[in-house]
């Protein structure tokens, strides 16, 4: 089979099942993540990142969540193998009790492969959330996950333009209740890049909730803005 109709089987493939997914009968939300991320490297293996994002719901006319996050990463294989950790400061919205704190640190390796102008990536991120229990009790706090995400990448010849679609299930790891999956996330998009430092991205986001009492399915586009020196 020639390569690039292989190529736009398996991205087409993925853009499907993020359509598909959305016919659910669980109830269903949409809103907007936008985010400004700025990114500085160290020599060539280490870098540091800041990002700003901000979410809505309630079909976009409630703020949703506030985050700020700062992380480092360091290239164990050069452009083939990189590991992370960051720390992400989290205000979460709701219109009866207002904002409530929370605290994320996240581990992570990922490993990408290029065959021509496609790109393979594969990511195992754990994640830590801690609520602030100044407010109210949870029972299950703090909230301990494991995340895998496969993403395929297409750089368009000519025009600065990549494509990409990619799905992401997330694992408990230490619900009181039993470990299970409860939510699988499907992405597509594209990220344009005006030159080396400057890039923004737009992009359809799915989360498919599962396994649990009131599944909210929740539609988002994404749009950022990323900034490298």
């Amino acid at each position: 089979m020639d390569k690039v109709r292989y190529i736009k089987i398996l991205v087409l493939s993925l853009v499907s099942c993020s359509l598909a997914a959305g016919v659910s009968a669980d109830e269903q939300d949409f809103g907007l993540n936008v985010g400004v991320a700025v990114s500085k490297k160290f020599g060539k293996r280490f870098e540091v990142g800041l990002e700003e994002e901000v979410r809505t719901k309630e079909n976009s006319k409630q703020l949703d969540r506030l985050a700020t996050g700062l992380d480092a990463s360091f290239q164990l294989v050069p452009k083939i193998v990189k590991v992370g950790v960051g720390y992400t400061f989290i205000a979460d919205y709701d219109e009866i009790e207002g904002f409530s704190w929370r605290h994320r640190l996240t581990g992570q390796v990922s490993a990408k492969h290029k065959i021509h102008r496609l790109e393979m990536s594969l990511r195992g991120r754990y994640q830590l959330t801690y609520k602030d229990e100044s407010v109210k009790s949870f029972k299950w706090n703090p909230k301990s996950y494991l995340r895998g995400k496969f993403e395929l990448s297409y750089k368009l010849p000519k025009i600065p333009l990549t494509p990409f679609a990619s799905a992401e299930v997330f694992y408990q790891l230490n619900n009181y209740k039993g470990n299970t999956i409860d939510n699988v996330r499907y992405e597509a998009g594209g990220e344009y890049k005006f030159n080396k430092k400057n890039s923004v991205s737009l992009s359809f986001r799915y989360d498919d909730e599962m396994n649990v009492a009131e599944p909210l399915d929740g539609f988002k586009l994404c749009a950022g803005y990323q900034y490298k020196f």
